[in-house]
């Protein structure tokens, strides 16, 4: 039996949240991506582009309760990326970053 390796405890998205990522070192390509959980350690998502591992990632994200028009934003970077058989787009694990 696998063990789970989460320090954080995930909440998953109830509701439809999209968001855009940007790569550090490309940011004039914007990736779409799809919230599926959240926690204080990361974000899992998906999406239809492959990103590399150890990547920085800059994102903007809108939730649905959210009444004005800034995005939350947060930097992370790629700790896992694995294409999804069932739904032919990439499930991305991203660790967040501290600024300092």
């Amino acid at each position: 039996m696998k063990s789970d390796q989460r320090s954080y405890d995930r909440i998953p998205s109830l509701k439809h949240i999209d968001g855009i990522m940007y790569l550090e070192n490309d940011p004039a390509e914007p990736i779409i991506i799809q919230i599926k959980d959240l926690s204080p350690g990361g974000i899992l998502c998906e999406s239809k582009t492959e990103i590399p591992l150890g990547a920085i990632v800059h994102m903007e994200i809108r939730f649905p309760s959210m009444t004005n028009d800034e995005p939350g934003k947060v930097t992370g970077k790629i700790v896992r990326c694995s294409k999804n058989d069932r739904s032919k787009r990439f499930d991305i694990a991203i660790a967040y970053i501290r600024k300092k």
